[in-house]
């Protein structure tokens, strides 16, 4: 089973749900200039969770690979088995907040923003 989340960076940032959602919603979808925030988080996020790609089978935090950040979306989705959802997602969060990107958690509504709020209901 897997938990996806969204990594991407909102201009402006929003001020409630329904603005990050609209937001979200008219990313494209293709056809993007590469994000290199996008890269920089997964660079990150695989130091400390290496991509499946490189580890043996049945092992790791992620459902796909290789997770590199290269995307031409305005969105980076990232999967994450479910065993592991409690560890990772909140490290997900700390460090795309760093870079100003927000992570959005579409299974709770949730939109974690770079300033620490949290918009949405849980």
């Amino acid at each position: 089973m897997s938990y996806v989340i969204h990594i991407w960076e909102p201009t402006p940032l929003p001020t409630s749900a329904e603005e990050a959602e609209a937001q979200f919603d008219e990313l494209p979808e293709d056809g993007m200039e590469q994000n290199p925030k996008f890269i920089t988080v997964v660079q990150n996020l695989t130091a400390r969770y290496p991509c499946i790609t490189t580890l043996e089978a049945d092992e790791g935090v992620w459902t796909d690979g290789p997770l590199d950040g290269v995307c031409d979306s305005g969105a980076y989705g990232l999967g994450i088995m479910t065993d592991y959802v409690d560890e990772v997602q909140p490290f997900v969060v700390a460090e795309a907040n760093k870079l100003g990107l927000t992570v959005y958690d579409m299974q709770m509504g949730l939109f974690y923003l770079p300033s620490g709020q949290i918009l949405g209901e849980a």
